[in-house]
């Protein structure tokens, strides 16, 4: 994939200096798609093939210069930046005669980082005072935009091609790429600093300061932590990083300090080769071969290449998903026994005393009965009780996941189950009922359950998600408070 190193489109940093730097009056992209030989290069406002060299497109001059790229086999997204500090997107498709412009999506500010996911488009767009998430199909159309709860590191689309994923200084967040609602949340142990996923390789790569990481989405996360499938220390800070081939055999880094690309075995990220850079590039894209394509500040371009017999150890990682936890089955309580009875003991019956004599007394005059006091009003009937919320069993039925909101219940607008084994793919969305939600018709498998609020809006709610495990013959409760809106 591609990426301009202070600006990048599909998986790069979108650096804090970026946001104060002054609008761009010229600018350098590069991308390269999966699978293919070469890469596109844009300089200013034209757009060409390496390493033919070929001119594919030119923008018109008052379009602006082009800023971002995108790519896969059929499309290039290039993201466009003018002297006013607005931008576009203009897609190109590409036909029998080449490479032909299709829709525009016209931005209110500078598109700094692109990502395709099929038919749909994700766009990091730095306004004058803030900066927002947006996505729009590839065929045009309005650009619906998202706030975001701070600065995006990078962006990127998922291994499976169904959500976009943005780093942020506390955590990465998923979107669905249907329709750009907020899907999942997930932990890091530290703010990202670059960001990479490729389609049909499972693993993401997640570079944060000295250290990169290598998480599978499908795994369960501990204590809200998606556990490293690999792990590496790194020297200094990585500003971008890629799967260099369509095995994620091999991963590649650019190191700040030297600086200097690096090269790692995907399976434990050991690193395979080191090549010394004598300055930062402007763009840099990793090809499809382990090699890596970079950009100089006076436009020519460069490969970095590993030793010959480098990469010949570096294997296919193994992408079979972790199992689930099992679950600790405790015993069944023992009854203590019953006490045995106590006789109860009867007192000696006792005689009782001999009647004594009654004095006959006669009777008093009986006086006229007195007027009976009206009747009391009727008191007016009891208002019905609301109907009582649905029960919750301990143990939901087989197929089953149900459970009990409290707190600030009314926020939550839907119940997103992801699963089963996978919680990239949604099993079901319900609504909750009078403080509880009852999930049906699941197969058996773990899943991901997160309360989420009006418009995919994202919630404060303790857990922040529930992984649970349906069983053959058993469901599964998730139980949730809700703390109140982001």
């Amino acid at each position: 994939m591609a990426s301009r190193v202070l600006s990048a489109p599909a998986l790069a940093l979108v650096a804090l200096a970026l946001a104060s730097a002054p609008r761009p009056l010229f600018a350098d992209a590069l991308c390269a798609p999966p699978g293919a030989d070469g890469a596109f290069v844009a300089r200013g406002t034209a757009l060409s093939a390496w390493p033919e060299g070929t001119v594919l497109w030119t923008a018109s001059v008052d379009a602006g210069t082009v800023f971002s790229l995108a790519c896969d086999a059929t499309r290039v997204a290039a993201g466009l930046a003018r002297e006013d500090g607005r931008g576009r997107i203009v897609v190109l498709e590409r036909g029998p005669s080449g490479w032909t412009p299709g829709a525009e999506i016209e931005l209110r500010g500078v598109p700094a980082a692109l990502a395709l996911a099929g038919d749909r488009v994700a766009v990091v767009v730095r306004e004058r005072r803030r900066t927002v998430l947006g996505f729009a199909g590839v065929a045009g159309g309005r650009l619906e935009e998202r706030d975001l709860p701070g600065v995006p590191k990078a962006l990127a689309a998922s291994p499976d091609g169904e959500a976009f994923l943005v780093a942020l200084d506390d955590g990465m967040r998923t979107f669905r790429a249907a329709d750009g609602g907020t899907w999942l949340v997930y932990d890091l142990p530290g703010a990202a600093t670059a960001l990479a996923a490729r389609r049909g390789v499972p693993r993401v790569l997640v570079a944060r300061a000295g250290a990169l990481d290598a998480l599978d989405l499908r795994d369960t996360p501990v204590r809200g932590v998606l556990p490293p499938r690999a792990s590496a220390e790194l020297p200094s800070l990585a500003l971008w990083t890629a799967w260099a081939d369509g095995a994620g055999r091999v991963a590649a880094l650019l190191l700040a300090e030297g600086p200097a690309i690096t090269l790692r075995a995907g399976q434990d990220l050991r690193e395979l080769a080191r090549v010394p850079l004598p300055e930062l590039p402007v763009a840099i894209a990793a090809l499809d071969d382990g090699r890596v394509l970079w950009l100089d500040g006076k436009g020519e371009t460069h490969v970095a290449a590993a030793p010959e017999g480098a990469l010949a150890g570096a294997s296919t990682p193994r992408f079979a998903p972790a199992p689930a936890p099992v679950a600790k089955l405790e015993p069944p309580p023992v009854e203590p026994p019953a006490p045995a009875p106590v006789a109860k003991l009867e007192p000696p019956p006792v005689e009782p005393p001999a009647p004594a004599p009654v004095a006959k007394l006669e009777p008093p005059p009986v006086a006229p009965p007195a007027p009976s006091p009206p009747a009391p009003a009727p008191a007016p009937a009891p208002a019905p009780a609301p109907a009582p919320a649905p029960a919750v069993e301990d143990k939901p039925p087989a197929g089953t996941i149900a459970g009990v909101l409290r707190g600030q219940a009314a926020l939550v607008s839907e119940i997103v189950v992801a699963g089963p084994d996978n919680i990239t793919r949604v099993a079901a969305r319900v609504a909750p009922d009078r403080g509880t939600f009852r999930a049906t018709g699941l197969a058996a498998g773990t899943y991901r359950v997160t309360p989420m609020g009006a418009k995919g809006a994202t919630l404060r709610t303790s857990p922040g998600y529930a992984t649970v495990t349906v069983a053959p013959g058993s469901g599964a409760r998730a139980d949730f408070q809700v703390v109140g809106a982001w």
